[in-house]
Formats: C-alpha cells, sequence, structure tokens
C-alpha cells in the first residue's frame, strides 16, 4: 500500500505512521491517532510491515 501527498511531507507521512502502527498491532502506537481499538484487531497477526518516508530530507513546500 502506497500513501502521498503533494509534498511528500506532512498528510501522508502521519498517515502511513498512523497505519502502519495498527496494521502492526502497535496499540499503543495507534492510540497516539485515536486508533487503539483498530490495532487490537491485528496485535495477535505479527504482521512485518515496512515504513519508508522517501522525501524527508526535501524542503517543506510552501504553499
Amino acid at each position: 500500500m502506497v500513501t502521498q501527498c503533494a509534498d511528500g511531507r506532512r498528510h501522508a507521512a502521519t498517515t502511513e505512521m498512523a497505519l502502519r502502527a495498527v496494521v502492526a498491532g502497535a496499540v499503543e502506537q495507534a492510540a497516539a491517532y485515536g486508533l487503539a481499538d483498530a490495532a487490537k484487531q491485528f496485535a495477535h497477526h505479527d504482521p512485518v510491515v515496512d515504513l519508508v518516508h522517501h522525501d524527508l530530507d526535501k524542503d517543506v513546500a510552501d504553499r
């Protein structure tokens, strides 16, 4: 799964971190995004989830 936004630094990164926490079953991390209940569904599945941010070295676009 891939999520992205126009400058790749704000919404997509936050969405990916929240999604990763849920799918990885990381209940405490998911709770920071208000998604603890969703993460509990995955807590016993032990999936491997990789998270890669491609544009963190770029400047945030001023709009």
